[in-house]
């Protein structure tokens, strides 16, 4: 490879941690850290509970590398959508945010939010249940959470259900990648002010696949027994097209990218095999969930044709015009990424990098990415659907094998989108 071509890879990968970190609201949310992100016993002081908690709380937690400041289109997103009768909080770790969920500044943080948030609603004469919604790294938070203790009382008592939206149960391609580690840096030197890591800030390392994943993170536990969960994944194709108009033949005229762009759809859907590891007695070792469970699996699949992107990235849908731009941009791309066999070949390895950086730049546009699809309005039906259903059958039980399967669409002239439960897709 040559020089040019190495360094025009590594400018992309820093494209894509920096389209990332744009989509999380990391320039913004962090970059205005304020008084009320100020410690209290070693926790980030949260906004001030609603007197009286009088409706169903629902706890919305943010990922890596965002703030709850980040999420208040989800939350005002799911207010609408909930009514009175529940109140939407967001549990905020903007300045852990490059620790791993399971570091105690992270869950055990969130737990006690949550037991505090669930005494409030007893005190107003609630039944104390809480409901939570985790996007991204911010659903591993709550597993952990789950298993903690505040006071004597047990969080799996007083959470009634969970909601993940593009939670990398099983992992993700980029974790532990150089750009990770990039785009990592960059949101520690925001935050606390030092580009060198502190010990536990290493969820960059932590996010990575489960067989790829450092020892010193640890296993991610279960929730406890009795708590319902609805995982919602998202699966983004990619057609290669000239005008809308197909130009290439064969399996490589359709690809589907790492799920929402950045994890993976049988990540998102992973829950049921990507607990801690265990040993038959037969010596066997599996990370199969040993009790019964609800587990729902709500997906949408997002088809978006490669010169709708270009579009996109030379700016001709914003100006309403530009068709130089877009000459210029098809110009650029055609026979670079986009034909680059490397990035096909990356894919199918479940591998991340600086081959796929491109096309990960492309997905960042779009309604379906990682950091974008929380706010989209197909997204936040589900999430408040499911938080009716977990908040009415609290602790409802059934067969782990009963899978719940629900889908859910998006439409638009800019993409075709099927409410099928993607090909790439596993449950046991």
């Amino acid at each position: 490879m040559s020089r040019t071509r190495a360094l025009r890879r590594g400018v992309l990968a820093v494209g894509v941690a920096l389209a990332v970190a744009a989509g999380s609201g990391l320039m913004v949310g962090l970059a205005t850290a304020s008084a009320s992100s100020s410690r209290l016993e070693g926790c980030v002081v949260q906004e001030p509970l609603p007197d009286p908690l009088n409706a169903r709380p629902v706890v919305v937690v943010h990922g890596w590398l965002s703030s709850a400041g980040g999420f208040d289109d989800v939350s005002e997103g799911l207010s609408e959508r909930l009514g009175s009768d529940y109140q939407v909080l967001t549990f905020d770790y903007q300045r852990d945010n490059t620790y791993w969920a399971g570091s105690p500044r992270v869950h055990e943080c969130l737990a006690h939010y949550v037991v505090a948030v669930s005494q409030a609603y007893v005190a107003a004469g609630g039944d104390g249940a809480v409901v939570g919604v985790g996007h991204s790294m911010g659903g591993i938070a709550l597993r952990y959470a789950s298993h903690d203790v505040v006071n004597g009382t047990r969080v799996a008592e007083v959470l009634a259900g969970a909601v993940t939206m593009g939670t990398p149960h099983q992992g993700s391609p980029w974790g532990g990648t150089t750009g990770a580690g990039l785009l990592e840096a960059v949101g520690r030197r925001l935050s606390a002010g030092s580009l060198f890591p502190a010990p536990g800030t290493d969820a960059a390392e932590c996010l990575a696949v489960l067989d790829k994943r450092p020892a010193s993170c640890g296993e991610v536990p279960y929730f406890p027994e009795g708590i319902p969960l609805t995982q919602i994944g998202t699966q983004i194709w990619l057609e290669r097209s000239l005008f809308s108009i197909p130009f290439i033949d064969g399996p490589t005229a359709r690809f589907a990218l790492f799920g929402d762009g950045i994890v993976p759809l049988p990540s998102a859907h992973g829950y049921l095999n990507s607990g801690p590891v265990t040993q038959a007695e037969d010596g066997a070792e599996s990370r199969a969930l040993g009790y019964r469970a609800r587990v729902e699996i709500p997906s949408t699949e997002c088809t978006y044709t490669t010169d709708y992107l270009l579009a996109l990235r030379a700016g001709y849908a914003a100006t309403g015009g530009g068709v130089h731009g877009l000459l210029g941009a098809l110009t650029a791309q055609i026979g670079h990424e986009l034909l680059d066999l490397q990035a096909g070949d990356a894919l199918l390895r479940g591998e991340a990098g600086a081959p796929l950086a491109e096309w990960t730049l492309y997905a960042a546009q779009t309604d379906c990415f990682h950091t974008r699809l929380t706010t989209k309005p197909w997204v936040l039906d589900t999430v408040a659907d499911a938080v009716r259903r977990h908040a009415a059958a609290a602790r409802e039980v059934v067969y782990l094998h009963d899978l719940v399967r629900a889908s859910a669409g998006r439409s638009g002239s800019a993409a075709s989108t099927s409410g099928k439960v993607s090909p790439l897709m596993s449950a046991t």
